[in-house]
C-alpha cells in the first residue's frame, strides 16, 4: 500500500491543531462567562436578601442607596423588579427608552423561583454583549420579585477576538497549504487518468473499461455537485454584501452632505434643518451597525426556548409601535386573537429572538406603508400543532423571493428597505425550525408569515 505523502500529514497535523485550539477557545471562553456569573451572583444575592424585607415605596430610597452603591463597587447594572414586573428601582437611576425586559427567559425563571442567566446585546450600547442574571427575591418563603443584573462581556470578547484572529491567520495559512498541495495532486491525478485511458486502450474485455468509466463518471459528477454548491454560497456571500452596501450608501451620503453644507451655511435656520438631517442620519447608521452585530450574534448564541403566552408577546410589540405608526396615521392593529380567550394560546420559542422578529416585521411595514394605510398583525390556524403568525401591509410589495435581497419596490431614501430586518428574521425563524414565507399580496401589499409549535 502506498505511502500517503507528507504535504498531506503536515496539513492534517494542523488542521487537528487547529481543531484543538478552536475547543480550547470555546472552552476558556465558557470558563470566563461562568466566572463573571458567579461574582455576579455573589454581588446580587446581599441585594435580593436586603430586598426581602420589603418592596413598599416607602423603602424603595434605602434600596436605590444599596443599588447604586453596589453597582459602584461591582460594575454590575442593578434593577429591581416586582412580582408584576414592574421596574421599582434602577442603578442607573431614570434611563429614557428603558428596553422591555417583561418577557425575557432569566425574568421568568427567576419568577418561577430559579436563578437564572442569559448573554445578549447589551441594553446600554448595541455594539456590546452583556451577561444578565436574574436572581429571585423571596419573603415568607414566596417569591416577591426579582434583583435583575448585567454585566458587559467586552473584556472577555476582547480577549476571545485577539485569540481568535490569531487563529484565522493559521488558517489561511492552512488554506494556502492545502491548496499548493491540491495543485500538486490533481497534476499527479491527471498523469493517472492518462495511464488508465492507455491501459483501458489495450484492455480487450469490456468489463474492466465500463467499470473505470463508472468510476470517473461519480467522480465527475461529485465535483460538480461541490462546484455548485460554492457557487451558490458564493452568490449569497454577494448578494448580503450588495444590501449591506447599498443599506449604508444613503445615510454615508446624507451625512457627507449635511457636513459639507454646514462648513460654508451662515444662515441658522438652515444650520438647524442640516444639522436634524445629520442627527436622523447618524442615527440610521447606529441601527444599520447594530442590526449588522445582531445578525452576527445569532450564529453565535443558541436559543433559550420556553412556553410563551403568544397574545401577551404579540401585544407588545403592538404597543411598541403605536406611536410611529400614529405619526403616519397608520392603523396598527391585532387580529385573530384576544386577551380574554381561554384557555390562552402557547407557543413554543424564544421569547426575546421572537420579540426581535416581530419587530423587524412591523417596523419594515410601517417604513413602507403608505400614509392612512393599515398594518395588521394576525394570528390564524396552521397545521396541525403549529399557529401562523403574519404581518400585512398595503405597501408597494416585494419585488422577488431571494431573503438576502428582498427589497421594497420603489425604493426610496425616506422609504429604507428591509434587507437587514427580513435576513434577521430569516435565520431567526430558521432556528426555530421553520421558514420565513416573504410573498407580495395580490390585492395589494406584502405578507411576512411564519409558523410556531403549540403548547398543548
Amino acid at each position: 500500500m502506498k505511502k500517503p505523502p507528507s504535504w498531506l500529514l503536515a496539513v492534517l497535523f494542523l488542521v487537528a491543531l487547529g481543531s484543538a485550539i478552536s475547543l480550547w477557545l470555546s472552552h476558556f471562553e465558557s470558563e470566563s462567562l461562568n466566572e463573571l456569573e458567579s461574582y455576579m451572583l455573589s454581588v446580587g444575592r446581599p441585594v435580593a436578601e436586603f430586598a426581602g424585607q420589603g418592596l413598599e415605596s416607602d423603602k424603595l430610597a434605602n434600596l436605590d442607596r444599596l443599588v447604586r452603591a453596589t453597582q459602584a463597587a461591582s460594575g454590575c447594572r442593578i434593577r429591581i423588579l416586582d412580582r408584576e414586573r414592574h421596574l421599582l428601582v434602577d442603578s442607573l437611576g431614570a434611563v429614557p427608552q428603558q428596553p422591555n425586559v417583561a418577557f425575557r427567559v432569566e425574568i421568568n425563571e427567576a419568577l418561577a423561583g430559579r436563578y437564572s442567566g442569559y448573554t445578549r446585546i447589551s441594553d446600554e450600547s448595541p455594539l456590546s454583549l452583556a451577561l444578565y442574571a436574574a436572581i429571585p427575591i423571596t419573603k415568607n418563603n414566596r417569591v416577591a420579585g426579582v434583583v435583575y443584573l448585567s454585566h458587559t462581556t467586552d473584556d472577555i470578547l476582547q480577549r476571545l477576538g485577539d485569540l481568535r484572529r490569531l487563529l484565522q491567520r493559521t488558517l489561511v495559512l492552512l488554506a494556502l497549504l492545502a491548496f499548493v498541495g491540491a495543485l500538486y495532486y490533481s497534476g499527479e491525478l491527471r498523469g493517472s487518468l492518462k495511464r488508465l485511458r492507455a491501459r483501458a486502450g489495450q484492455l480487450e474485455g469490456g468489463d474492466d473499461v465500463e467499470a473505470i468509466g463508472q468510476g470517473i463518471d461519480k467522480l465527475v459528477a461529485s465535483l460538480q455537485t461541490q462546484v455548485a454548491q460554492l457557487e451558490e454560497e458564493k452568490l449569497k456571500t454577494r448578494l448580503f454584501l450588495e444590501d449591506v452596501a447599498h443599506e449604508l450608501k444613503t445615510p454615508i451620503t446624507g451625512v457627507s452632505g449635511s457636513v459639507e453644507s454646514l462648513l460654508g451655511e451662515k444662515d441658522e435656520e438652515r444650520r438647524a434643518r442640516l444639522l436634524h438631517t445629520l442627527e436622523r442620519e447618524t442615527r440610521r447608521l447606529s441601527e444599520l451597525v447594530g442590526r449588522l452585530v445582531e445578525l452576527q450574534n445569532l450564529d453565535y448564541y443558541e436559543l433559550r426556548c420556553s412556553s410563551l403566552e403568544l397574545y401577551s408577546l404579540l401585544q407588545t410589540v403592538v404597543d411598541t409601535f403605536e406611536g410611529e405608526a400614529a405619526k403616519k396615521n397608520i392603523r396598527l392593529c391585532l387580529e385573530g386573537i384576544h386577551e380574554d380567550e381561554e384557555p390562552r394560546l402557547c407557543v413554543w420559542g424564544d421569547a426575546d429572538k421572537l420579540l426581535v422578529v416581530l419587530s423587524n416585521l412591523v417596523d419594515n411595514a410601517l417604513r413602507c406603508s403608505p400614509q392612512d394605510s393599515k398594518v395588521e398583525v394576525t394570528v390564524h390556524s396552521g397545521p396541525a400543532g403549529q399557529v401562523t403568525l403574519a404581518v400585512l401591509d398595503e405597501g408597494p410589495g416585494f419585488q422577488h423571493s431571494l431573503i438576502a435581497r428582498r427589497q421594497r419596490a420603489g425604493r426610496s431614501s425616506n422609504i429604507g428597505s428591509s434587507g437587514l430586518g427580513l435576513a434577521i428574521a430569516s435565520r431567526v425563524v430558521a432556528l426555530h425550525g421553520a421558514e420565513l414565507d416573504v410573498r407580495s399580496r395580490p390585492e395589494g401589499g406584502a405578507c411576512v408569515q411564519f409558523q410556531l409549535k403549540i403548547v398543548e
